[in-house]
């Protein structure tokens, strides 16, 4: 008997309906793939800073940002989440963030 079976995880897991699991699953596989795009980017950071010339704490607001802007955005994305429904106001999010990284890894420089 592990951690899994028998605890509140599970019990949760087995009153989902098979769509419900589903969507919990697209969810999580989501955020697992966005989360990687913020995470691949920190073993490169000690050559970043050091190639354009980013002090400690150019680092630390580097790693800070994306922090930043969640926090600036919750409120207005939680309105808009009442106002469109949360469903496709996750799905939007999701694309978005998508399109971001996808822009920020195909851009040969950070010259603008």
């Amino acid at each position: 008997r592990g951690w899994w079976h028998g605890s509140a995880f599970h019990e949760a897991w087995l009153s989902c309906s098979p769509i419900e699991r589903r969507q919990i699953l697209t969810v999580s596989l989501s955020a697992a793939v966005l989360n990687l795009g913020f995470g691949v980017v920190i073993p490169a950071l000690p050559a970043l800073s050091q190639q354009l010339g980013f002090g400690a704490t150019g680092v630390g607001l580097l790693l800070a940002a994306p922090s930043v802007a969640k926090l600036l955005a919750n409120l207005p994305a939680g309105a808009m989440g009442d106002s469109f429904g949360r469903v496709r106001c996750m799905v939007a999010g999701t694309c978005i963030s998508a399109l971001g990284i996808l822009g920020t890894g195909t851009v040969g420089t950070l010259a603008v």
